[in-house]
């Protein structure tokens, strides 16, 4: 068992691999019927921690895709000079002959609202950093990379991003059977 905590650095015990898992969740900002929101009152990590479950609408869920390894990051940089606010950049690609991610593809207009679910790698499952919100809605970007004949295939790369005020931790269920 590792006891030794730095002050400065945090639990230098736990792992702090970088990346992220290997699968998204997403839905569009309209499928939801609720979103939740940190507890009212919070502090602390509190402030930022989603734990009671997004609910949706009839026959609407999260979707799930999966990515190429070592494709996906997540950086989040300042949102602006004096607002406070966060921009939240997830990057990734999936193979072209994915028919989930060209449909995906095909969505990622830059305008559509959606919410995002990414785990970082260093993350414990389960809990997922949410880009985008009701009002501060993630949208995405799509490009076909060609790839070459006898090297890496045809891909996809998405570039999901969101203006929002802080960053969310998810840790609600994530509901991918179509609510009735």
């Amino acid at each position: 068992m590792c006891d030794v905590v730095d002050i400065l650095l945090g639990d230098q015990c736990g792992s702090n691999q970088g990346g992220t898992k290997l699968k998204f969740h997403y839905a569009n900002v309209g499928d939801f019927l609720a979103l939740k929101k940190p507890a009212p009152n919070a502090t602390g990590a509190a402030k930022s921690l989603i734990t009671e479950d997004h609910t949706f609408k009839s026959q609407k869920a999260w979707k799930t895709i999966e990515i190429v390894k070592n494709s996906g990051g997540l950086t989040i940089a300042p949102g602006g000079e004096n607002s406070g606010t966060k921009v939240m950049t997830l990057v990734f690609r999936v193979p072209s002959n994915n028919v989930n991610a060209r449909i995906l593809f095909n969505q990622a207009n830059g305008i559509s609202p959606f919410i995002f679910l990414s785990e970082d790698a260093n993350m414990e499952d389960g809990s997922y950093d949410q880009i985008g919100t009701e009002k501060q809605y993630a949208t995405i970007l799509g490009q076909k990379v060609a790839g070459t004949n006898d090297g890496e295939g045809g891909m996809y790369e998405f570039t999901v991003t969101a203006t929002q005020n802080d960053r969310l931790i998810y840790e609600g269920a994530v509901t991918l059977t179509p609510a009735t």
